[in-house]
């Protein structure tokens, strides 16, 4: 039987972290999914989720999960098209502090 790595407060600190910011992305993007569904119904733009390239390994364990590896290369998060014909893609990234850096934008 394999022993369990004591729980440190360092560890608990980064497992709340995570989950937070887990948390704070699906809300973000939640926000990204509302608002592209107005730009549906208003037809402005159809814009969808990418879903993430995976296949499970096998079958859901008792809670439901189950393990996964990616298929190939992630494709960005959305993909879409404006009314004017103009294709659009994009990463959906959450960040808490006031300022995202310039070398995270690009026009490609």
């Amino acid at each position: 039987m394999a022993m369990r790595k004591p729980i440190t407060s360092a560890t608990m600190r980064r497992s709340m972290t995570g989950a937070r910011s887990r948390a704070e992305g699906a809300g973000f993007e939640s926000l990204i999914n509302s608002a592209c569904e107005y730009y549906r119904t208003k037809g402005i733009a159809d814009i969808e989720k990418t879903p993430e390239p995976m296949k499970p390994l096998g079958g859901a364990d008792r809670s439901g999960r189950f393990l996964a590896c990616y298929t190939k290369q992630a494709q960005p998060d959305y993909k879409g098209i404006l009314a004017g014909g103009t294709a659009v893609t994009f990463e959906a990234k959450h960040t808490n502090s006031g300022k995202m850096g310039l070398d995270r934008v690009s026009s490609t």
